[in-house]
């Protein structure tokens, strides 16, 4: 069978999130201006959450459903650690990338 000729298709491993950040989905690997940065596999797991939502709020119930496979009960404080952490790995001050929506949950910005 004969393929179809096309425009070649990119490269799926980096996703340019941003101007400044890229992630490897294969290989697990984060960037930020062209320099690795060491994520907990929590870290990794909540930024491609937020990443893959990218411009929509992701619900607190929902990230500990995917982060933790947990339940949610109202605590924010393992949830608002982790951004924190998140944020200040990426440089993320004062926070534009990944804003918090008061009582509801958070949202990435490109």
């Amino acid at each position: 069978m004969r393929r179809s000729e096309g425009p070649p298709l990119k490269d799926s491993r980096d996703s340019a999130v941003s101007p400044r950040l890229k992630i490897d989905f294969i290989n697990q690997k984060v960037t930020l201006d062209n320099q690795p940065i060491r994520l907990t596999p929590v870290e990794y797991r909540l930024l491609v959450l937020l990443v893959k939502n990218k411009d929509d709020i992701v619900p607190y119930d929902r990230i500990m459903t995917d982060v933790w496979e947990t339940r949610f009960r109202g605590d924010t404080e393992n949830i608002r650690t982790y951004i924190r952490r998140l944020r200040k790995k990426l440089k993320d001050s004062p926070p534009s990338m990944m804003i918090n929506k008061h009582g509801t949950g958070y949202m990435f910005k490109g």
